[in-house]
């Protein structure tokens, strides 16, 4: 049984889906998936990066000889630095893998140009061939995390966690539209749940990842081979994207035809709507509009769209949401470092992201 048969068993097959939109539907999740594992490897590896390269917070661990409670007694260096009754050193000082630094690197370096780009690569779509688009964004995020494997100071941890977003953060809006194009009405809403098997399949790969090679030591580069060896299938993935033509621009035949007339992400904007309450532009208006006219129209049209009371509530539940993952994402796995250092906890966040996520983005759509 390959993919295609798989994928037939899943989605409802329907004349106007093809292999191609199967095949297209796994590289954009395949493509997710690589940028997640990215995204999440961070907390994973925090502790692992902070003690090489030097940044965040510091505190008192116990080594073989001491006690984790006594040590974590100590405060400071000095009085971590204590030998004990044998002469031994029982604790050390060191970077406990979080702080501000971490902080930063973890939430604004990655959610501030996230938020801003991903509007950009939204617009962007409309106007030029969207899998070419996603091919060149997945290189970008697939580069930066691979060379984060090779930084050697903060700040170009810094530049690189924000050259991955910049990269990730085309991955939703281009992938929607293209499922839009690729599949039925019947069958979207399950592509657009096998798109999102990316973000938690990701996330889990990222904690077993990022705890068991980190350990395992491979090629002797430890935590350094984690992000070489995640960011290589984005580069493989990127290039298979590049050559494909965009649905929309290549044979209209072979695109799913909608029940209505099929509008663009700015056309959206300008439809009547009792939730958006958008007043419609007559066609009339502007017979032979020029390319600057209609590119500031489709501005107007979508600032109207952006501020209206139902996308600001939107908004508002999204933050709810997404500051309430990222909080669990980026420090679950630094507080079991904390507070319980003798529990192994990876094998259990793997299986209840990819399990838990798995199941519920699939019954979702």
């Amino acid at each position: 049984m390959n993919i295609f048969s798989i994928s037939r068993v899943l989605l409802p097959v329907e004349n106007m889906m093809t292999q191609n939109s199967i095949y297209i539907l796994v590289l954009l999740t395949l493509s997710y998936l690589v940028g997640e594992m990215g995204h999440f490897l961070l907390g994973a590896t925090s502790r692992d990066i902070a003690r090489e390269v030097g940044y965040g917070d510091k505190a008192c661990f116990a080594m073989e000889n001491g006690t984790i409670l006594s040590c974590r007694q100590r405060k400071d260096e000095t009085s971590c630095q204590i030998k004990g009754e044998d002469g031994g050193e029982d604790c050390k000082w060191d970077y406990t893998g979080l702080g501000m630094d971490y902080q930063v690197l973890a939430g604004p370096a990655f959610i501030a140009v996230f938020t801003v780009s991903g509007v950009i690569f939204g617009i962007t779509a409309d106007y030029m061939n969207r899998l070419r688009l996603l091919g060149c964004a997945v290189l970008v995020y697939s580069l930066a995390i691979s060379s984060m494997g090779f930084a050697t100071q903060y700040w170009q941890l810094v530049l690189l966690r924000m050259l991955l977003a910049a990269g990730e953060s085309a991955c939703s809006p281009i992938c929607v539209s293209l499922i839009s194009d690729l599949f039925s009405e019947k069958s979207r809403g399950v592509a657009t749940g096998v798109l999102h098997l990316g973000v938690y399949v990701g996330f889990g790969l990222s904690q077993a990842a990022g705890i068991y090679l980190t350990r395992a030591d491979l090629f002797g580069w430890g935590w350094r081979s984690v992000y070489i060896l995640t960011g290589l299938p984005g580069i493989v993935i990127s290039f298979l994207l590049v050559f494909l033509p965009d649905p929309r621009m290549a044979d209209p035949s072979r695109t799913v035809q909608p029940t209505v007339r099929k509008t663009s992400f700015m056309e959206m904007a300008k439809v009547e709507t009792k939730y958006l309450q958008i007043p419609l532009k007559s066609e009339d208006d502007n017979n032979n509009p020029s390319p600057r006219e209609t590119f500031t129209e489709n501005m107007k049209s979508l600032r109207t769209c952006l501020f209206s009371p139902f996308m600001l509530m939107m908004f508002l539940g999204a933050s709810c949401r997404h500051s309430a993952g990222f909080t669990w994402a980026y420090n679950c796995r630094l507080f079991f470092l904390s507070y319980y250092p003798d529990n192994d906890v990876g094998a259990y966040f793997t299986f209840s992201a990819i399990v838990g996520g798995a199941s519920a983005v699939i019954v979702g759509g």
